[in-house]
């Protein structure tokens, strides 16, 4: 089982859209949105060692 299970009308409609961005315009077009979504900006901004796994963005 999957996240997709128990989302809201909201967020379903944000994966769509991101499903509609990447079937026109390829994958890459929906990258940023993803890194912003898994990784905290601290992290994006500065990184974390190789495997630490540290910055990871937790949904609340």
């Amino acid at each position: 089982m999957n996240s997709p299970h128990d989302r809201g009308a909201q967020a379903q409609k944000a994966v769509e859209d991101r499903a509609i961005a990447a079937r026109n315009q390829g994958a890459f077009a929906t990258f940023d949105a993803a890194v912003a979504r898994w990784f905290t900006p601290d992290h994006q901004k500065h990184g974390a060692g190789p495997g630490s796994g540290a910055g990871l963005a937790h949904p609340s």
